[in-house]
């Protein structure tokens, strides 16, 4: 579906915040897992394809590459896959198939460094 798509709990209405005719910036390639970051008002998305972790601005639906192998330091993805936020410590966890390994990223910079293999 390529899409960012939001479940009220209450009803099951369903709406899409983000796709191909919703919101600008970079479309995905094979969304993955979600996250939701309250503080900065976006979710952050893996992408498989993008090879990347996409924010997505929860107001106007805006996709912007937030790190991935264009942006940001530290090792590139892979294969990103599962994500985990954080919160306390101002990160997010991502769970890298191709690398093997648990990758932590700086919700500020976009830093990234393995944390375990």
């Amino acid at each position: 579906m390529g899409a960012l798509v939001a479940v009220d709990l209450d009803t099951g209405n369903r709406i899409i915040l983000s796709d191909r005719s919703t919101g600008a910036g970079a479309l995905f390639g094979d969304p993955v897992d979600v996250v939701l970051d309250s503080s900065s008002n976006r979710a952050l998305v893996t992408d498989e394809d993008l090879r990347s972790l996409v924010a997505v601005d929860l107001a106007s639906g805006n996709r912007t590459i937030f790190t991935g192998e264009d942006t940001g330091s530290g090792p590139d993805f892979r294969d990103p896959q599962g994500l985990a936020m954080d919160s306390a410590n101002e990160r997010v966890l991502v769970a890298d198939l191709g690398l093997d390994a648990l990758v932590v990223v700086e919700l500020e910079t976009g830093e990234r460094a393995i944390s375990s293999r």
